[in-house]
């Protein structure tokens, strides 16, 4: 997988007490404008309160990797006592501000913290993350934390993890067909380089944050994606530039910037694609909307109709400032096998349901009934790999042979039929292994 990317800068902060320093500086990632000018955080015990906490809202939830965190040296004085101010903190994540919900991922119990560095490994996903300390206990300071992970997309196979984009097969030199405009610093195909499309990945220093596309589209101005071999496509996942960030007052080379609108074209050869259609306001059209409102979060938009291709190609249209787009594609392989009796066991749960364990996790695509009745009405749901929770694909669905509308990545699969008598209706599950 890709490597995790800064969450935390430039979301907001909360304390139940701060007395020293400014909020915003500590998830910046940036030591150097305020470790050594007197900006680190203290936050002490208040009257009537058990905690002292600190904490960092993501706004909504993401996939926390992990916690790095510097502590604070405020003298040689300090250095050389034995109190450790971090003593008995505890790094905590949940989907709420009210602390008494948070979950406990790790406490400092090592006395003096010599190395001033604490890593805390999280793997949890949440949109609340930060400190928590008993008030009789004292308060504690810290200069910088970091929250690192990647975006909680609802999907199960990022299809970069393996063959995408990370690996170099998107065409980013064709964006610059035709382009005689001057190189700027806002130019990020002046230095062609897949990493700058990819939506997990970090940002690399010196070039803009995502790929940048010249104001004035044209059909040959893209990005396009090659893949090995030929997919199920069911969904994208768009972000632009991934910072937020005003270098001009009147925008124009603000990295403040996400695409608004966009064409998407595919096929299993770039000497023949067609334009993917949705139902708009108007009708049947090929202008589709991104669903961004702004330059940081990620937005999913599940496919309508999924398509099979090999290539994808994107053509960028409106924007809010300049035309920035990071992106992943979401979808699996086509050529998944039919899963055999050795990968997959059935057994019976009660008089109308049944699950279905698989011997390692995989990528679940499509389904097929043999024997009963040959047509069904039955759910079919999932333990999730991602959070362990009970996820719904599909109900009432009908038919012999079929893809699931989504990809799911799971173990432990249950079927549900409306007919107690149609239990007796074999299942075949169509998958890849991923482990």
């Amino acid at each position: 997988p890709s490597s995790p990317v800064l969450l935390s800068r430039w979301h907001p902060t909360g304390s139940n007490n701060i007395t020293l320093g400014s909020a915003g500086l500590a998830v910046d990632g940036n030591l150097t404008n305020h470790v050594l000018s007197g900006l680190c955080i203290r936050a002490s015990p208040t009257a009537g309160l058990p905690y002292v906490h600190w904490l960092v809202s993501l706004g909504e939830q993401k996939i926390i990797s992990h916690i790095f965190i510097v502590d604070m040296v405020e003298s040689l004085a300090s250095v050389q006592q034995t109190i450790e101010e971090m003593q008995s903190v505890s790094v905590f994540v949940g989907n709420s501000t009210d602390t008494s919900l948070a979950s406990i991922v790790e406490t400092w119990t090592g006395g003096f913290m010599k190395s001033h560095i604490w890593n805390v490994e999280v793997d949890r996903i949440a949109s609340v993350a930060g400190l928590l300390k008993p008030a009789t206990l004292g308060g504690f300071s810290f200069c910088e934390f970091e929250i690192y992970g990647y975006p909680n997309i609802a999907a199960y196979y990022y299809i970069n993890s393996a063959i995408g984009l990370e690996d170099g097969r998107v065409q980013v030199t064709q964006l610059g067909v035709g382009q005689t405009a001057p190189v700027s610093p806002f130019d990020g195909f002046s230095h062609p380089t897949p990493f700058m499309a990819a939506l997990n990945r970090p940002m690399l220093g010196g070039l803009p944050p995502a790929a940048f596309f010249p104001t004035v589209g044209t059909t040959e101005i893209f990005l396009e994606v090659q893949l090995d071999v030929t997919h199920m496509i069911c969904g994208l996942v768009w972000q632009g530039s991934g910072v937020f960030s005003d270098l001009a007052a009147n925008g124009t080379n603000s990295y403040n910037a996400f695409v608004a609108t966009a064409e998407i074209f595919y096929g299993n050869s770039t000497k023949s694609l067609q334009a993917y259609s949705v139902y708009g306001a108007l009708g049947l059209s090929t202008t589709i909307g991104t669903g961004l409102t702004d330059s940081i979060t990620p937005h999913r938009m599940s496919l309508s109709s999924p398509f099979l291709a090999k290539v994808v190609r994107l053509l960028p249209k409106a924007s809010k400032n300049l035309r920035l787009l990071r992106f992943e594609l979401l979808g699996y392989p086509e050529d998944c096998n039919w899963l055999d009796s050795s990968e997959a066991t059935v057994s019976a749960v009660s008089s109308n349901s049944a699950q279905i364990l698989l011997s390692s996790p995989h990528v679940v695509t499509g389904w097929r009934l043999t024997g009963g009745s040959g047509n069904a009405t039955f759910s079919l749901s999932f333990i999730s790999l991602r959070n362990g929770s009970l996820q719904t694909v599909f109900n009432c669905s009908l038919g012999s042979e079929q893809y699931l509308p989504l990809a799911v990545y799971t173990t432990k699969l249950f079927i549900n039929f409306s007919d107690p008598a149609q239990l007796s209706t074999a299942i075949s599950l169509r998958g890849c292994r991923m482990a």
